[in-house]
């Protein structure tokens, strides 16, 4: 296995979603999403983020996508 993913796995509750044991999955997956939405934003646009609402529009999408994931995987 990754050390990286060993490391994560060991601060992500994967059992619980909304529990303060680690990470709450939700949030986790939001933060891996952010990621790729940060970079798609970045490859897309011509300026960086500039703006309250670039930051929030990228915040509300990471999360849209962590709440899919949520409920792909049972969890709604």
């Amino acid at each position: 296995m990754d050390k990286t993913l060993e490391d994560a796995m060991k601060i992500v509750d994967w059992s619980r979603k909304d529990k303060n044991n680690g990470v709450p999955l939700r949030d986790w997956f939001a933060g891996q999403a952010l990621q790729s939405y940060t970079a798609a934003f970045y490859s897309s646009s011509v300026s960086a983020i500039t703006s309250e609402s670039d930051a929030r529009e990228i915040a509300e999408g990471s999360y849209m996508i962590a709440d899919a994931m949520m409920k792909a995987r049972g969890d709604d």
